[in-house]
């Protein structure tokens, strides 16, 4: 996303206030999701094969 607001304002599409404003907007988004997947930690591999296992049983079913 940083790279098409950068093309858009060397482009002259967007003036630099615009520019500035919505690239710090995008560097804090990007704090925050990074935060957030350091907050979830390590996912154990094992459940995503138990939902792959939960879904095909489903599918099954029907």
């Amino acid at each position: 996303m940083q790279d098409r607001l950068l093309n858009t304002y060397l482009a002259g599409t967007v003036d630099e206030a615009t520019y500035k404003a919505k690239s710090s907007e995008l560097k804090v988004e990007g704090v925050k999701a990074e935060e957030s997947l350091t907050q979830l930690g390590d996912v154990d591999p094992a459940c995503g094969e138990m939902a792959i296992e939960i879904f095909d049983r489903t599918q099954e079913v029907a």
